[in-house]
């Protein structure tokens, strides 16, 4: 059964942020977020899923960074030294590819209005900080890094569609927009993650964008 959920001006708003409010929709009692730009095999899936449903407060992927209160947004270490890169210290996961439960999931919902604020601020930008940042501050967990277990190489037609690194790391080869974009992008982090581990208030806005926190449409879903 596959669901589709219409986000509406919640997606307007919140940009990649609303992923956790469809995810509400789900049907399971595990969820893996993943991001259209990544090709996981079946085999990644499976262990990321395994990894949620035996411990469901928590998340699971491979994509580690750091943030503190004084450099804000890091990343320790290289992706494609696989050895290195499972013992490079973190404490925040990107939901391009990472697994949790629909229990996790409907907390973090509840408490959205926590983060809405700074979620519109940014569009979105930061949704996996503030996941992380959520984890810790009401479970006191941190996330945990799976190793991501190796795929082979995809081709369409003769033409490869992802890349593989070293450790199983695999992406659509589709970097169109990126270079103009990286640096707000990783500013806004920066500033995000210094900002939470900062302050005591939840209620931060980090960019200049006036939010409207209640859309007048509402989430609708299509399910076949």
């Amino acid at each position: 059964m596959t669901t589709v959920a219409d986000m509406g001006e919640w997606d307007t708003i919140y940009g990649p942020a609303s992923r956790f409010l469809a995810a509400r929709r789900a049907s399971g009692t595990v969820l893996v977020h993943l991001d259209d730009d990544e090709f996981p095999c079946e085999r990644q899936l499976c262990l990321l899923a395994a990894k949620a449903l035996k411990e469901p407060i928590g998340i699971y992927g491979q994509h580690k960074r750091t943030c503190n209160e004084e450099k804000g947004y890091q990343i320790r270490g290289d992706m494609r030294r696989p050895y290195a890169w499972a013992r490079a210290k973190f404490n925040v996961l990107l939901t391009l590819f990472a697994s949790t439960s629909r229990a996790f999931n409907d907390a973090f919902v509840r408490h959205y209005d926590n983060y809405a604020t700074t979620l519109a601020s940014t569009r979105g930008n930061g949704e996996d900080i503030a996941y992380s940042h959520f984890l810790l501050r009401f479970y006191n967990r941190t996330p945990t890094f799976v190793q991501k277990y190796p795929c082979n190489r995809w081709e369409v037609n003769g033409t490869s569609v992802m890349s593989p690194y070293f450790g199983g790391f695999s992406k659509l080869d589709d970097h169109a927009g990126m270079s103009d974009r990286k640096f707000f992008h990783y500013m806004t982090r920066r500033r995000l993650c210094r900002m939470l581990w900062n302050r005591t208030s939840w209620t931060i806005a980090v960019g200049h964008r006036a939010p409207q926190l209640v859309p007048t449409t509402k989430l609708t879903v299509d399910t076949s």
